[in-house]
């Protein structure tokens, strides 16, 4: 109850460990509890004698010699006393999130039940604030041009979408690489690893790196069927599981629907991605 080489302070520790007793007619609902109102007697019972002079000086704080076993069983009652406390806290806590969740997600659905419609919008716009949380870009600056900031949603998404369409295209163009009179003829030719028209340097490393497993995943591919399915439409349970293991926080794409949003689909909006 004391640093190591000092007496405790007999009146402070008293009286803290009368307030850490529980004095209340009835426990804590959902939590059991040691009321600990037994502590101070336990703590005068068990120590030694005033290690004050006689007389008393002036100013002298009342301290006595303290008992270490008591003391550090005393210490493990309060311990575990907070530990009990911030579990009870903690799943406290966790209920009332959970009740949170439970009363907006009626209220979106009795909002999406309203018979007059008007509740529609609520609920469509609640599903889009969640899928829109993570993180949003007000305003670019356009380097392209004259480097002014750009605040219109519009001309935002023009400048971030540039700038990544510029990032992510390659420095050298398939037609540069791999010949052909159109960019997709050189594209075929890329996919097909035609090496024709390589530099020696090139295409030995595109037979070294590529043909090999090119030519195992033809073999595999027909040997195995891989593709016999591929026009066979999914069904509804396929595509629920598959989007049950979507991850959450990836970023949504061209359709800027991300997988929050899938995952809340029910088995008629599943039904709509199924069609297309």
């Amino acid at each position: 109850m004391a640093g190591k080489g000092r007496l405790p302070d007999v009146t402070r520790i008293e009286r803290m460990l009368e307030e850490a007793g529980w004095w209340e007619a009835e426990m804590p609902a959902d939590l059991v509890i040691d009321n600990m109102r037994d502590m101070k007697d336990i703590w005068e019972q068990t120590h030694g004698e005033w290690t004050a002079p006689e007389p008393q000086v002036e100013g002298f704080t009342r301290r006595r010699k303290c008992d270490r076993e008591v003391a550090d069983s005393l210490r493990a009652r309060l311990t575990a006393q907070i530990d009990r406390v911030a579990v009870h806290e903690r799943k406290a806590h966790q209920k009332e999130i959970r009740a949170n969740i439970k009363k907006f997600s009626q209220q979106r659905q009795d909002n999406f039940d309203d018979k007059s419609g008007k509740g529609k919008g609520k609920c469509l716009n609640s599903l889009f604030r969640v899928v829109k949380q993570f993180e949003e870009i007000t305003a670019a600056i356009d380097e392209k041009n004259d480097g002014s900031t750009e605040t219109k949603p519009e001309e935002v998404s023009r400048v971030v979408r540039s700038f990544f369409e510029d990032w992510m295209q390659s420095r050298i163009t398939a037609q540069t690489r791999w010949g052909g009179v159109t960019d997709k003829e050189a594209w075929k030719r890329m996919l097909d690893l035609d090496c024709t028209v390589l530099e020696k340097r090139y295409a030995d490393f595109v037979r070294e790196a590529y043909q090999e497993q090119l030519d195992g995943n033809k073999q595999r591919s027909q040997d195995q069927g891989w593709w016999d399915k591929i026009m066979i439409e999914p069904s509804t349970e396929e595509l629920t599981e598959l989007i049950g293991q979507l991850d959450k926080s990836s970023s949504p794409g061209m359709s800027q629907v991300g997988n929050i949003a899938l995952k809340m689909l029910d088995e008629a909006g599943i039904g709509v991605i199924q069609k297309n």
